[in-house]
């Protein structure tokens, strides 16, 4: 059981951005995207741009984030979740990280209270839940960024991962405490039946630059998206 708040990335708009425009010419047009761990909600407002007639869902829990979304909340074509995801329906105690953009059901109690980080009880669902709930049906593209527990996200998202042929997704390279490492993900994504499309964030620590995190685009290998993207042209 475990949940994700989501983490905000550097590079994200223009690197999203540019998977956005790589969609576009290759004819490709969502109608409705999901984006987990939205955290201030960049990837939402840069998927609105590029798709005019799209529906966002995003799922952030963080309610103290709410000042960050009000464009979104006033907007039609996005629906916003408050529930923490995670791979059942249940309960689970937070830890609020002092950084917004890292807070998650990692932690241990005891990791939590030796860093002085406060935890507290929610109610936690899966993506399948929060996806049989939503207004705009099933999304054409899942954005999963889980801060290290991504794979609990995808073990509660059978169903909704089965129906996307596109996931951009988070996986740890040096980064120690996260499991979800690169290998992992890429071994658990193709076994669900997807390929490498495209990188789009390198997350380097600040002062080594080492590559800490990345953001790898996964596309279903039986959807047009995958027969588009076979020709060096």
């Amino acid at each position: 059981m475990a949940w994700t708040f989501g983490r905000r990335k550097r590079t994200e708009i223009s690197s999203t951005d540019r998977l956005f425009g790589i969609l576009k010419a290759l004819g490709i047009s969502p109608r409705h995207l999901a984006d987990v761990g939205a955290n201030h909600g960049n990837w939402t407002r840069a998927a609105l741009a590029a798709f005019a007639q799209a529906k966002l869902t995003m799922l952030q829990p963080q309610r103290k984030l709410a000042e960050n979304h009000r464009d979104q909340a006033q907007n039609a074509r996005v629906a916003i979740n408050h529930k923490v995801l995670g791979n059942s329906d249940a309960l689970a105690l937070p830890t609020f990280h002092p950084r917004d953009d890292s807070s998650s059901s990692i932690y241990s109690p005891g990791e939590a209270r030796a860093q002085g980080m406060e935890q507290g009880e929610v109610e936690i669902c899966r993506l399948d839940t929060a996806m049989g709930t939503r207004p705009f049906g099933q999304p054409g593209i899942d954005k999963i960024d889980a801060e290290g527990l991504d794979l609990k996200v995808l073990e509660g998202a059978p169903v909704t991962i089965s129906r996307a042929p596109n996931v951009p997704i988070e996986a740890a390279v040096t980064c120690p405490s996260y499991p979800d490492t690169a290998p992992v993900i890429f071994q658990k994504m193709y076994a669900l039946g997807f390929r490498l499309f495209e990188f789009t964030d390198l997350n380097r620590s600040p002062q080594s630059r080492v590559l800490w995190l990345i953001e790898a685009v996964f596309v279903r290998k039986d959807t047009a998206l995958a027969a588009a993207a076979t020709h060096y042209q």
